[in-house]
């Protein structure tokens, strides 16, 4: 269910987000890599109508085409983009990472057990309001320059895209 509810978060987080504020280059297709296979299944972002969740152990990306089944507990790494995985690996260390809004600082506070690329910020409008590249483990991200309101932060990782919502007053 944890893995499920992971999948969810990241899927929602890079497709119903706007994607300038996620990467230079355009990003036009998704990757599923799964458990004994080398080669991923590619998928078109634009032919992408919806992803759904029937069960905590399954997921259907619903294309133009066809719907593509996958059971989650087959699922090993989805990737965006033109990024090349060699390998899939079974015991990679699970990430850990944290995101705290500190309203006495205005400031978003991020740690994580892997090194931390990349922190957003969206309005619930899905416009990328602040955006900071790091190479650390910890990051602060001012917002006290936002209006007061309900934001998305999405911190990435090497190995996760961790997303909460946080409550600026």
């Amino acid at each position: 269910m944890k893995k499920c509810n992971r999948l969810k978060g990241i899927l929602l987080a890079v497709l119903l987000l706007p994607l300038s504020c996620l990467a230079a280059e355009e990003i036009n297709s998704m990757s599923v890599f799964l458990n004994g296979e080398s080669t991923p299944q590619e998928i078109v972002i634009d032919d992408i109508y919806k992803i759904v969740f029937p069960s905590d152990d399954e997921m259907v990306v619903k294309t133009q085409g066809s719907d593509i089944n996958f059971d989650i507990d087959d699922v090993r790494v989805i990737t965006f983009g033109n990024t090349v995985i060699t390998k899939v690996e079974d015991d990679v260390l699970p990430t850990e990472t944290s995101i705290v809004y500190v309203p006495q600082s205005g400031n978003v506070l991020v740690e994580s057990t892997d090194l931390i690329n990349i922190v957003q910020v969206y309005s619930l409008q899905g416009v990328c309001a602040k955006m900071q590249m790091s190479g650390s483990n910890t990051l602060e991200l001012n917002i006290s320059d936002l209006h007061n309101g309900i934001y998305i932060v999405v911190a990435q990782t090497a190995n996760e895209i961790k997303v909460e919502k946080i409550i600026k007053r």
